[in-house]
């Protein structure tokens, strides 16, 4: 417990210090950012798509010194860093699309803007799957 306490009490001096420097109205909501579940929060969500990118697969199996020149690697049994952050950015986008059309349904939007926020996140969605099967199909040979 004891790191818990001095996090929080760094993050206290920190908000208190940007308090004086911003003013209290616009930190209102910037406070919500910095609380130390958010933070663990953000960072549960980081390490499971650094993960779903594929990183333990560059690490155990790296890269081989024959397909340097690809980009994408046309084997299942090597992945490179360029792949991996491709997969890790792939991922990313989709969960774009997602929150965009999770905020298609809030009710405090309008009409209209929801309906932008649906397109746009279909639109998103759509681009991140193409990517995908982009990658997969070079995969595949």
């Amino acid at each position: 417990m004891g790191i818990k306490r001095r996090i929080m009490g760094y993050c206290r001096i920190t908000l208190e210090m940007m308090k004086g420097i911003i003013g209290r109205k616009r930190l209102s909501k910037a406070s919500q950012i910095f609380d130390l579940r958010r933070i663990l929060e953000m960072a549960y969500m980081f390490a499971f798509l650094i993960l779903a990118a594929g990183i333990i697969n560059f690490i155990l199996e790296g890269t081989n010194p024959n397909f340097a020149q690809y980009i994408i690697l046309p084997l299942f049994n090597f992945q490179n860093l360029t792949e991996t952050l491709l997969n890790f950015f792939t991922i990313m986008i989709g969960a774009a699309g997602f929150y965009l059309m999770y905020l298609a349904g809030k009710k405090i939007s309008t009409k209209r803007t929801a309906n932008l926020y649906f397109v746009s996140g279909l639109i998103v969605l759509i681009s991140s799957a193409i990517t995908t099967w982009f990658i997969l199909s070079t995969k595949f040979g």
